[in-house]
């Protein structure tokens, strides 16, 4: 039977031929030689540590912690520049965020990584996914500045836009109480009502304006008189809302 020992580091009980201390991990010697330096405790799995990083992170985006989810991936892409699913998830939180030039470049970054090995199975589709449908919303958002000019005011206006109130259904919303107003006025023109002839006179003053203001602008002033004449202050928001 071994006879007992203990460890000279820790003073925990050992194995006379045991080579290594079972509680703390230090180099055992026979008796009378000196006890080498406590072993260095094993480097962290830091695939691990990541993968954990990468679900809080997911899970915080998931509940709306925007910020909490960036700090996280941010950490993350401190010690793994490459990380792709990383990269894949701050390029959708910048997207979320309304960065939507950054988001571009970051998934870019994730499909350049992703396509130099190394990546998870899948990560280069997914990557090139997240990229196209970043530049979807890019090209979306920006529908309305890139077809004013070139497709004609019409096209402006009922076009898409980055924002509810700048989007076709709002505008044709302005329409519709445009028309049922001018009407009214109409109406409130043959009972000799003032207001209607207030509301007529309003429209002839912002038709005028925004006639002189598209000329100014070279952009469809005969257009954008007649609508906002017919219009009224409807029109005239419908004007200011594609034009500013």
């Amino acid at each position: 039977m071994s006879s007992l020992r203990r460890c000279s580091v820790c003073g925990a009980f050992v194995q006379e031929d045991d080579q290594f201390c079972w509680a703390c991990g230090a180099e055992l010697q026979p008796e009378g030689r000196p006890v080498q330096p406590r072993a260095p405790a094993p480097p962290k799995d830091s695939n691990r540590e990541t993968q954990l990083a990468l679900r809080r992170a997911h899970l915080a985006q998931h509940r709306g912690r925007i910020a909490e989810a960036e700090r996280l991936v941010q950490e993350v892409l401190a010690r793994e520049p490459d990380n792709v699913p990383a990269l894949s998830m701050l390029s959708e939180i910048l997207r979320v965020r309304g960065d939507l030039v950054e988001a571009v470049a970051v998934a870019q970054r994730a499909t350049d990584a992703a396509a130099g090995g190394g990546a998870p199975p899948g990560a280069v589709a997914h990557a090139r996914t997240q990229r196209a449908r970043i530049e979807e919303t890019v090209v979306r958002q920006s529908a309305g500045t890139l077809l004013r000019g070139r497709a004609g005011p019409l096209a402006v206006l009922l076009g898409p836009g980055p924002v509810w109130y700048r989007g076709r259904n709002f505008y044709l919303l302005l329409a519709a109480f445009g028309i049922a107003a001018l009407f009214l006025a109409v109406v409130a023109v043959f009972r000799g009502d003032l207001v209607g002839y207030i509301w007529l006179c309003a429209s002839l003053l912002a038709a005028g304006w925004s006639y002189q203001d598209a000329e100014t602008r070279r952009e469809a002033a005969f257009f954008w008189g007649l609508v906002v004449l017919g219009l009224g202050p409807f029109g005239l928001a419908i004007y200011l809302l594609i034009t500013y």
